[in-house]
C-alpha cells in the first residue's frame, strides 16, 4: 500500500517546493504581526452615526421587506432601526392577512 505523504526527513528536503521554508515563514509571519500592531482598533463607539437618506426611507417606506435590511449597517441608530422593522412587521401583516 503506497504513501501519500513522504516518509521521512531525506524526502522532505529533497522535495522542498512543496515545503515553505520555516525560517522564510516565520519572517513573513513577524512582518504581518508588526504590520498588524501597527493597526489601531476603532472603538464602536467613534463610528459616525449614519443619516437615514431620503431615498433609503422612501425605500423603507414602500419596499420595507428590502431596505430594513440596510438599516443594520453600522451607524444607524437604534431607533431607526427599530422603525424599520417595526414598520416591516406591520407591513407584512397587512400584505399578508
Amino acid at each position: 500500500m503506497g504513501h501519500l505523504f513522504f516518509a521521512n526527513d531525506k524526502e522532505m528536503t529533497q522535495n522542498s517546493e512543496h515545503y515553505p521554508n520555516p525560517e522564510k515563514s516565520l519572517a513573513v509571519s513577524k512582518a504581518i504581526g508588526a504590520a498588524s500592531a501597527k493597526q489601531k482598533a476603532v472603538p464602536l463607539s467613534s463610528i459616525a452615526e449614519r443619516k437615514v437618506s431620503f431615498w433609503l426611507g422612501v425605500g423603507v417606506f414602500w419596499m420595507p421587506y428590502i431596505f430594513a435590511w440596510l438599516l443594520l449597517r453600522p451607524g444607524h441608530s437604534k431607533d431607526a432601526r427599530v422603525l424599520g422593522f417595526v414598520w416591516l412587521t406591520l407591513y407584512l401583516l397587512i400584505i399578508l392577512v
